[in-house]
């Protein structure tokens, strides 16, 4: 979509994609996503048989949560693009995530109990910090290890772009969106509403892929409607491009 806009893009493989056995080491943010993210855009730009014009990286999800530490490291992207990035502190999500899912068929059964249950624990050790760099992620939450939530204790995606004047953003959100809600889009909203260069818009009935869904309550077997990128993402995002 984007290269029929004259927009090249270059994509990469994440790092635990290629590598999982890297996650049985304790990680963080940087490591996991941070850290590639800025290796691939030098890779771009030293290429002397390829030329650029302006230069933006696109993050999705936790790409995304990351993209305003990543632009804080790369001074020169000329801007950044936000897909379905969370506002809410990271262990929120996950337990409304977590409910959400649970709840989603309106009963909760045994299996069910038991993952809110070992959730609530990894969640109250996260909260009360009574975790180190070396607990495992099977006492915190999702696959995060606690060098992973050490590291993001202070972290405000919101705060750190209202600081940096430096960068064209574009924040992007599917109303149908169930992993990261409109709730996380209204921070964005209200924490960058005196941003001189930032650009927020919503899409009805798209998903956490920017995907379309008829679903009145969306949930899991959106993704697996076959189904494209909204071109008017896509639009959207190419008249911003092109306006840089």
């Amino acid at each position: 979509g984007l290269a029929s806009k004259g927009i090249a893009t270059f994509r990469y493989h994440k790092r635990f994609s290629t590598y999982p056995e890297l996650m049985e080491e304790p990680f963080d943010l940087y490591d996991e996503t941070i850290d590639d993210a800025i290796s691939a855009y030098h890779t771009l730009v030293s290429d002397t048989s390829l030329y650029f014009g302006n230069v933006i990286m696109l993050g999705h999800s936790l790409g995304a949560y990351a993209m305003p530490l990543i632009t804080d490291s790369l001074r020169n992207l000329d801007g950044a693009i936000l897909f379905s990035a969370n506002a809410r502190r990271l262990e929120d999500l996950i337990m409304y995530q977590m409910a959400y899912l649970t709840e989603f068929d309106g009963t909760i059964d045994d299996e069910e109990e038991e993952v809110i249950e070992q959730n609530k624990k990894g969640f109250e050790n996260i909260h009360n910090r009574t975790y180190t760099d070396t607990t495992s992620a099977e006492e915190l939450l999702a696959y995060w290890p606690g060098l992973f939530w050490k590291g993001i204790e202070k972290y405000n995606p919101v705060e750190q772009v209202a600081n940096d004047s430096n960068t064209n953003y574009l924040i992007l959100q599917g109303e149908k969106d169930y992993q990261i809600t409109m709730v996380d889009f209204k921070l964005w909203q209200k924490g960058l509403a005196e941003h001189p260069n930032a650009e927020l818009k919503s899409f009805e009935n798209l998903t956490h892929l920017f995907t379309p869904t008829a679903s009145e309550k969306p949930g899991p077997s959106d993704y697996f409607m076959p189904g494209n990128v909204s071109i008017d993402v896509i639009e959207t995002i190419a008249n911003w491009v092109l306006r840089l």
